[in-house]
């Protein structure tokens, strides 16, 4: 038995599907999100979350476009270009938040889904550090006292 498809439309009509949410979130006045995506296209959370994976290893350039991906991870009926369309969709939202200064976005970025954005310094090569300490005018005198 073959597992279901995610989508039994082409990657164009998903397109144009999530085409359609932007334009409704924006004649609703209202701010696009990954989980409205998600119920506008009836997928769940993880599912997406899946799909968006699947895209990053996806890779146009690839003759048999699977190239990189080892075939025991690959679910036999994936839908790669829709989950590139899937991926352009989350994509754009990051750039609408990063484009905004106010904290929900900021906070929306530090989602996985959305950048995975964290305020932690990344970690330096080399945590050591030197420090050459010098005193001088004081004479003999122990500075400590």
């Amino acid at each position: 038995m073959a597992a279901k498809r995610d989508f039994e439309y082409s990657r164009y009509d998903l397109e144009m599907r999530i085409g359609k949410y932007f334009d409704d979130c924006a004649k609703r006045n209202r701010k696009p999100t990954m989980p409205g995506l998600c119920n506008w296209l009836n997928l769940s959370r993880n599912r997406m979350i899946k799909l968006l994976s699947y895209a990053e290893l996806y890779t146009e350039t690839t003759a048999n476009r699977r190239a990189n991906i080892a075939d025991e991870d690959i679910e036999p009926d994936i839908q790669f270009e829709h989950c590139v369309e899937l991926l352009k969709a989350s994509q754009r939202m990051q750039d609408e938040l990063e484009q905004n200064t106010d904290t929900i976005s900021l906070f929306k970025l530090k989602q996985g889904w959305y950048g995975g954005y964290t305020d932690k310094a990344a970690a330096a090569e080399n945590p050591n550090v030197n420090v050459k300490i010098s005193l001088s005018g004081m004479g003999n005198k122990d500075p400590f006292k």
